[in-house]
């Protein structure tokens, strides 16, 4: 019964190709993404912006680190 449908060997490779691509995506967007946020909050002049920007970024970071969570434990 655990074997009804069993994944090709050529998708596997296509998986798992897709697997090392997103990974270095996020190798190579969470840096330049920190940098970008980090000069655009130093640059800002308004300081309620810069709670918000700061606040936004917060989140979106949260929701970066649990994407990279899912992806290595999975």
């Amino acid at each position: 019964m655990a074997h009804i449908f069993t994944i090709p060997d050529f998708l596997k490779d296509i998986i798992e190709a897709v697997r090392v691509f997103d990974f270095f995506i996020i190798l190579i967007f969470i840096p330049f993404m920190a940098v970008y946020t980090f000069s655009f909050i130093k640059f800002s002049k308004d300081k309620q912006e810069k709670i918000w920007i700061t606040f936004l970024w917060f989140l979106v970071y949260l929701l970066m680190l649990s994407w990279i969570v899912a992806i290595l434990i999975v």
